[in-house]
């Protein structure tokens, strides 16, 4: 009796588990977030100016307690409470608002932003601010949505080479096979960084176009940028391997 009854126990608990698990994958609704009467939108009013305090030691609760509820937002079942959120967050990434809240914002929205947000960044990652300007694009790289890369590919190429690579970074981190033609572009330039940049996010998309933009550019790339190339090169010959082709347009013999 006391085997059958522990085989009882485990199985009671295993059903349990099994049916919370189910539930987690099928989106069940998280519990209400608890803002003790206020709605999100006054929570965040009254948060924002800490988040960007002068005193960093201040900025530290607001700041804090903002991506707890940025976190509980993303939880599934909570769409529309992540939305309305990060339509919140958007709406407040202007000159106006402090330097030090709009990147405690912008990392928040590179973790859980969607289309919602897409306009807004983009306009951040064209403000004067270097570090707003910096975090903006890091979030667009992360953002979902097809629009982000568009975004991206509009900043190309930047107001100066530091720029420029920080664009070309996100891209490549994207993955987004339509950004090729404008990365490409970026090959036929003479700053080391930049061809640097532009070859390893090609490298990270192989495919023919790639490959051929890469053997291209080997002709006219400086010299400090061709082990990059090469790499990039490789990593796409390679993939057309795999894929069947055998063939790769290696059309240059420099070294």
């Amino acid at each position: 009796m006391r085997s059958f009854a522990g085989i009882l126990v485990v199985a009671l608990v295993l059903m349990t588990c099994a049916r919370a698990d189910a539930q987690k994958k099928k989106g069940a609704a998280a519990p209400p977030l608890d803002l003790k009467g206020k709605t999100v939108k006054q929570v965040f009013d009254e948060l924002l100016p800490g988040m960007g305090a002068a005193d960093l030691a201040a900025r530290n609760t607001p700041q804090q307690t903002w991506q707890k509820i940025c976190v509980e937002a993303s939880a599934p079942g909570q769409e529309k409470l992540r939305r309305e959120v990060c339509e919140l967050m958007s709406a407040r990434l202007g000159a106006d608002v402090p330097t030090p809240a709009r990147v405690w914002l912008l990392q928040q929205l590179q973790r859980i932003g969607g289309e919602e947000s897409v306009e807004a960044v983009a306009a951040a990652a064209r403000d004067r601010d270097v570090q707003v300007r910096g975090e903006a694009v890091r979030c667009l790289a992360n953002i979902p949505s097809a629009a982000a890369t568009g975004k991206l590919v509009s900043l190309l190429p930047g107001p100066d080479a530091q720029a420029t690579v920080g664009v070309l970074n996100a891209l490549g981190h994207r993955h987004d096979r339509a950004a090729v033609p404008a990365i490409a572009r970026e090959l036929a330039g003479k700053d080391r960084a930049i061809v640097q940049a532009a070859a390893r996010a090609l490298g990270r998309m192989p495919g023919p176009e790639t490959a051929g933009a890469l053997a291209s550019a080997r002709a006219t790339a400086p010299k400090e940028a061709l082990a990059a190339i090469n790499d990039a090169y490789l990593s796409c010959a390679d993939q057309l391997l795999k894929d069947g082709s055998g063939r790769t347009p290696w059309r240059s013999t420099r070294s």
